[in-house]
């Protein structure tokens, strides 16, 4: 139990700025297989990380922010893999990728080579699969 309380209070690394993501990030890492039972805790807020990272971010150019990114992406995709949790967990995301592919001209949000966007896309399922 006392595992479980550390993991799920690191949660607020989540609140801050790129170093503090990066404390979270690895918190999760850490506790991904051994408390694989708090997934459906830990992918929401991956998701919604990603989509902060993908079209918010005033980093644009930060190496930190992207790898912080796709150190997420990596723990999201597993998760798919997994077949963890219900398809529309991954929406947002999916959505947001999808924003961003469509993109013409440069705008908030860490710089992502098309490339690895269409990469992500193709890893996530959308609504009308099934898993």
């Amino acid at each position: 139990m006392r595992y479980e309380e550390v993991v799920l209070k690191s949660l607020e690394y989540f609140t801050g700025h790129s170093q503090r993501r990066n404390v979270g990030i690895a918190v999760v890492e850490g506790a991904w297989n051994e408390a694989s039972h708090l997934r459906p805790v830990f992918v929401p807020l991956l998701v919604n990380q990603a989509v902060y990272l993908l079209e918010e971010s005033g980093r644009g150019e930060a190496r930190h922010e992207l790898e912080n990114l796709e150190r997420i992406m990596s723990l999201v995709i597993d998760s798919v893999r997994q077949n963890d949790l219900p398809v529309a967990t991954y929406e947002p995301l999916v959505r947001s990728i999808e924003r961003r592919r469509a993109r013409t001209q440069p705008g908030p949000g860490v710089s992502v080579e098309r490339s690895k966007l269409s990469l992500w896309q193709k890893a996530l399922p959308t609504v009308g699969e099934t898993q």
